[in-house]
């Protein structure tokens, strides 16, 4: 690669909202790498915070999507299978009935390929996308019904698509080689739903009937061992039952008439049994080296465990299978072949030449070298890849392709003969830059500041002039990637890299500086007092002119919420927290714990004269600053008649009580009892009694 120098243009720009999802719009579309097998973790992905794309809404789905999100991906093959998972076994926060699409870009024109919505109650979206440029880019758009909002994952992966699938062995498929390959949906039986022959079908039962079924045929090449892996695409069930059976078609690929079972695999659950005994009849199934058994009957008895012994294939013999869906599911399967034997079919090759380099704007030939020693090859589909001036061909060739862009380039014929044989060969070729020292290419830096400590910040690029479109990387990583914008980023230096399609690069150094410290720190140490006292409470904000709302929870016993240093009353023990915030949403907090010494007094004179001098003639009770209210005072001679009763009364109001008199009569001198209900400001009610001396 050529490293230019060019001009740098650096601008700081405002933070996105930290709520907001970094994959809103399909130009920060989350790339997912060049796909084989992938999947993401559980709950990996959000559409929290997500906004409404620009784009029309995808034909399938609902008529409110507004919380769509945006995936990148390059396929490794020419099929695409892929799956969305939201509310998966009932998980919590995940998103409830996800739809999904998928793209052909760039974003400034998408096209639509293919769509998929579920209906309500159901969590799981699958869709195949065939006929796809190895080596693209693609786009997956996300959303879900009604405006849900949670977590889902994807998983997909790459492979090379056959036929569409038959439910009828007439019809059936023909496999030429042992590339696997993953069917969407099964859902249909055909026109004759009573195919299943063999020795543990009852065809007199309910068991021989199709429930949801395909066929496929072959005829062995070189003698050798069979062996496969039938998994279903429904991971999340764990009751996901497939069945199949193996025959042997004496008269060839069409002689389903005369078909002979060889093994018979119809294992699944047995009633009123336990889910973990029915376990290992469900899941994946197949023909397993060193499993012995040719039959597993239905239901699942001791020692079944979904696989049968491996097939001794025959040169020159055809073969069938019929793969049954009992569970009716809706799910299909992939289908993975292992073993020494192979499958008879026409060899598919080809040939690369460079005419002057295998640079890109030159020329590149690319020569069929395919045969077939039993039947015609009669269609030829190739796929030239990324950048290709021609980027399919239905002829043998050879064809001249030039690629306007460097990279690997990855190349697929596909060659079908006249029995409906289809066999592909894909091919790698790295085309080198070819960047010119007159290149215009520069780079726009733009570095989101981290606002807040313990946030992580993030730094976008975009490619100008030079020759679009654009793969970005950051510090010298060789990840390229389209999305322009990196997140979750420390703060610190980085150089960030833009490329583009010839080769030509550009590069600069952008800072993503700390946040400034915001912080509130309360200096006043953790402090005993006793009940009814107050405490002042100091504290030191950082920095001392923060812009910042303040709020102390709780609030009860404090003589402000919202200013610096509250006076605190405390009714009780209290932790308090003071919370500040500023306008870019930055949080710091700090807290202190006042305990309170439980001491509630209340006086009462043992004695007093009600003999109207001025001095001690009303009894009543004096108590301390724990008080919260005099809820009553009653009085009682010695016989217990109640000679005075008074409610609400004043706190410390020595001149409100108890005068003496009984029916406006000056009692007698002698002992009174009293009894008081007092509550305390620690919501505690007390009944404190005592005596009293009436004297004159």
């Amino acid at each position: 690669m050529n490293k230019l120098v060019f001009q740098i243009i650096f601008i700081l720009i405002p933070v996105l909202g930290f709520s907001q999802a970094s994959n809103d719009e399909c130009d920060f579309a989350t790339h997912l790498g060049d796909i084989f097998e992938y999947c993401s973790e559980l709950g990996e992905f959000s559409n929290v915070g997500a906004t409404q794309s620009p784009e029309p809404i995808p034909f399938c789905w609902f008529n409110d999507a507004s919380n769509d999100v945006w995936f990148s991906f390059t396929p490794t093959a020419p099929g695409v299978f892929a799956q969305l998972f939201g509310a998966v076994n009932g998980s919590p926060g995940n998103v409830n009935n996800p739809s999904m699409a998928i793209y052909s870009g760039p974003c400034s024109n998408l096209i639509e390929l293919g769509c998929g919505s579920v209906g309500v109650g159901t969590d799981i979206v699958e869709l195949t996308t065939t006929d796809l440029i190895i080596g693209e880019v693609y786009y997956i758009r996300v959303d879900a019904r009604d405006n849900n909002m949670g977590d889902f994952h994807l998983c997909l992966e790459s492979f090379i698509p056959t036929p569409s699938p038959q439910s009828d062995c007439p019809d059936a498929v023909v496999l030429c080689d042992k590339t696997g390959f993953i069917i969407e949906n099964l859902d249909s039986v055909g026109n004759n739903p009573n195919e299943m022959t063999g020795p543990c079908i009852d065809n007199s039962g309910a068991n021989g009937a199709e429930n949801a079924s395909v066929w496929y045929t072959w005829t062995c090449d070189v003698s050798g061992t069979l062996e496969f892996t039938l998994s279903p695409n429904n991971p999340n069930s764990s009751e996901e039952d497939l069945d199949f059976i193996v025959y042997e078609l004496p008269g060839g690929l069409t002689d389903c008439a005369n078909r002979i079972a060889l093994r018979c695999m119809l294992s699944g659950e047995t009633g009123n049994q336990s889910a973990a005994l029915n376990e290992p009849c469900f899941g994946d199934t197949g023909l397993m080296a060193g499993d012995t058994d040719l039959t597993e009957l239905p239901g699942c008895q001791p020692g079944d465990n979904n696989f049968l012994a491996p097939l001794d294939m025959v040169s020159g013999v055809s073969y069938g299978i019929l793969i049954n869906n009992f569970s009716q599911s809706g799910f299909g399967f992939s289908i993975d072949f292992g073993g020494t034997g192979t499958f008879l079919g026409p060899e598919v090759d080809f040939e690369i030449d460079a005419i002057e380099a295998f640079e890109c704007d030159k020329s590149v030939t690319f020569t069929d070298q395919s045969n077939s020693l039993t039947d015609q090859i009669t269609e030829w589909n190739w796929t030239f890849g990324v950048g290709a001036d021609m980027t399919t061909a239905d002829t043998p060739g050879p064809h001249n392709i030039t690629y306007e862009s460097f990279g690997n380039k990855i190349i697929s014929l596909t060659v079908t003969t006249d029995k409906g044989c289809t066999v592909t060969k894909i091919l790698e070729q790295f085309i080198e830059p070819c960047c010119q020292d007159t290149s215009t290419l520069s780079l726009t830096g733009f570095g989101n500041p981290i606002l807040c400590e313990g946030q992580l910040g993030s730094l976008q690029v975009q490619g100008i002039s030079g020759s679009p479109s654009y793969q970005y990387a950051i510090n010298d990583n060789d990840d390229f990637q389209p999305n322009p914008l990196f997140t979750n980023l420390d703060a610190g230096s980085y150089e960030l890299f833009v490329i583009d399609i010839k080769g030509c690069e550009a590069t600069t150094i952008v800072e993503i500086e700390e946040p400034e410290i915001l912080d509130i720190e309360i200096i006043t140490q953790d402090t005993t007092i006793d009940l009814g006292f107050s405490v002042d409470i100091e504290s030191i904000l950082t920095p001392p002119n923060a812009n910042v709302t303040i709020t102390w929870d709780p609030s009860e016993g404090l003589d402000c919420s919202d200013c610096l240093n509250p006076t605190s009353f405390p009714p009780g023990t209290t932790t308090y927290t003071v919370t500040i915030q500023d306008a870019n949403g930055c949080i710091a907090r700090d807290n202190i714990t006042i305990t309170t010494e439980i001491f509630r007094p209340v006086y009462g004179p043992t004695i007093f004269t009600p003999d109207a001098d001025g001095d001690n003639d009303i009894f009543t009770l004096g108590f301390g600053p724990q008080t919260r209210s005099f809820n009553s005072l009653r009085i009682y001679d010695r016989w217990g008649n109640l000679v005075y009763e008074g409610t609400g009364l004043p706190v410390n109001d020595f001149s409100v009580g108890w005068n003496g008199r009984f029916k406006g009569v000056l009692v007698d001198p002698a002992v009174f009892a009293w009894i008081a209900e007092v509550e305390f400001i620690d919501n505690v009610i007390l009944h404190v009694t005592g005596s009293v001396t009436v004297a004159r």
